[in-house]
């Protein structure tokens, strides 16, 4: 197996030095606004400053020089990502502007949701270990709409309904998936009990290892508008996730950690129910990529999940257990690329030559 070194120092120190000043904007009151933004810098410059990391990386820079000739299809992508390549169509690297500007946008909107429900120090910690940056650095339109469809959710919280179908309406301007986190409403007030959600969880993963749902969700997929026409002959890339396997990947994320949530779930908190749900979801239908494409909305509430959890003063050991499992998770996962969004190996454009006309063997190396 391959292993990337300098890419899990990269991941680890990014990781360790916006987990750092966010805690220390906690700790000094009169400096926390110079914390707080220091903390976003690192965790931006990251991510704007990133070369040819993403599988979709190729994908976007192919969009960009689209949209400045005038082929750009609105049909396959979004009008709100189409305007932020048409700002930046004035120069041949603007694309690494207009990528800079998505990364703002969805780590700027995230960094305000964590602020606002007050859980910083580990919402920074969540957003890097448990696979939110790594995701927004590949699949950059649909970063945004996942961050938007947070902040939504803190209207959904209090029974704002208006105001949070709005947010909704702006997110699909840059990922049309997001119109179907409309239907998140109905689970505000949807509570199950911890024996209700290990039950479906056990039986999510059976039905996992089985495979046995995968053929009925991808026949009801080819009944839905848009979509279902766009993938008619797409099998083979519905089909993510192949002949089913216990990989690490799958156990920890979405076995582990939605075990670990139900463990320490909160009544009448509609986070805990959201990620646990959206988990069980993916989780039997894991392999068919228009169900993890939906479900990764509901999964990325782990920014706002875990921090509730972390932050209690009781089961100490437990918690700290469970921090360090994921951070020996996210040194794996950085040093030997578990993980398939082409987050490894990590470049920067600081190394790089010919950035106006990137090699696409890199995607490769």
């Amino acid at each position: 197996m391959e292993s990337y070194f300098s890419s899990m120092i990269w991941y680890l120190a990014a990781m360790a030095f916006a987990v750092l000043f966010a805690r220390l904007s906690t700790i000094y009151k009169k400096e926390q606004r110079k914390f707080l933004i220091l903390s976003f810098l690192v965790t931006f410059l990251f991510c704007a400053l990133r070369f040819w990391v993403g599988n979709d990386y190729i994908g976007y820079y192919e969009t960009f020089f689209a949209s400045m000739n005038g082929d750009y299809d609105l049909t396959r992508a979004e009008p709100g990502y189409y305007f932020l390549n048409k700002i930046f169509s004035f120069t041949n690297y603007g694309f690494f502007f207009t990528l800079a500007t998505a990364s703002f946008i969805t780590i700027a909107i995230t960094y305000k949701v964590l602020v606002t429900k007050n859980c910083l120090i580990y919402g920074v910690f969540a957003y890097f270990t448990l696979g939110f940056l790594i995701m927004a650095n590949d699949q950059v339109r649909q970063a945004i709409a996942v961050a938007i469809f947070l902040y939504a959710l803190t209207y959904l919280e209090e029974g704002k309904y208006v105001k949070y179908i709005l947010l909704i309406a702006v997110s699909t301007l840059f990922h049309y998936s997001a119109v179907i986190m409309i239907l998140v409403v109905f689970l505000r007030k949807v509570h199950f009990s911890r024996i209700t959600y290990f039950v479906a969880l056990g039986a999510a993963y059976v039905v996992y290892m089985s495979q046995m749902l995968l053929p009925y969700v991808y026949a009801m997929f080819f009944l839905l508008p848009h979509y279902g026409e766009h993938y008619e002959t797409g099998h083979d890339v519905l089909f993510e996730g192949g002949q089913a396997t216990s990989g690490l990947g799958v156990l920890f994320n979405f076995v582990v950690l939605p075990a670990f949530a139900i463990l320490h779930l909160k009544k009448n908190n509609m986070y805990f129910n959201i990620f646990i749900v959206g988990s069980i979801i993916n989780l039997a239908t894991n392999g068919f990529m228009f169900s993890d494409r939906i479900t990764r909305y509901l999964i990325m509430t782990n920014v706002l999940v875990f921090p509730i959890i972390f932050s209690e003063k009781k089961h100490q050991f437990q918690k700290m257990a469970m921090v360090s499992l994921i951070v020996i998770y996210y040194s794996l996962q950085s040093l030997f690329a578990l993980e398939n969004h082409g987050a490894v190996p990590y470049r920067t454009l600081f190394f790089e030559e010919n950035l106006d006309r990137p090699h696409y063997n890199y995607v490769d190396d």
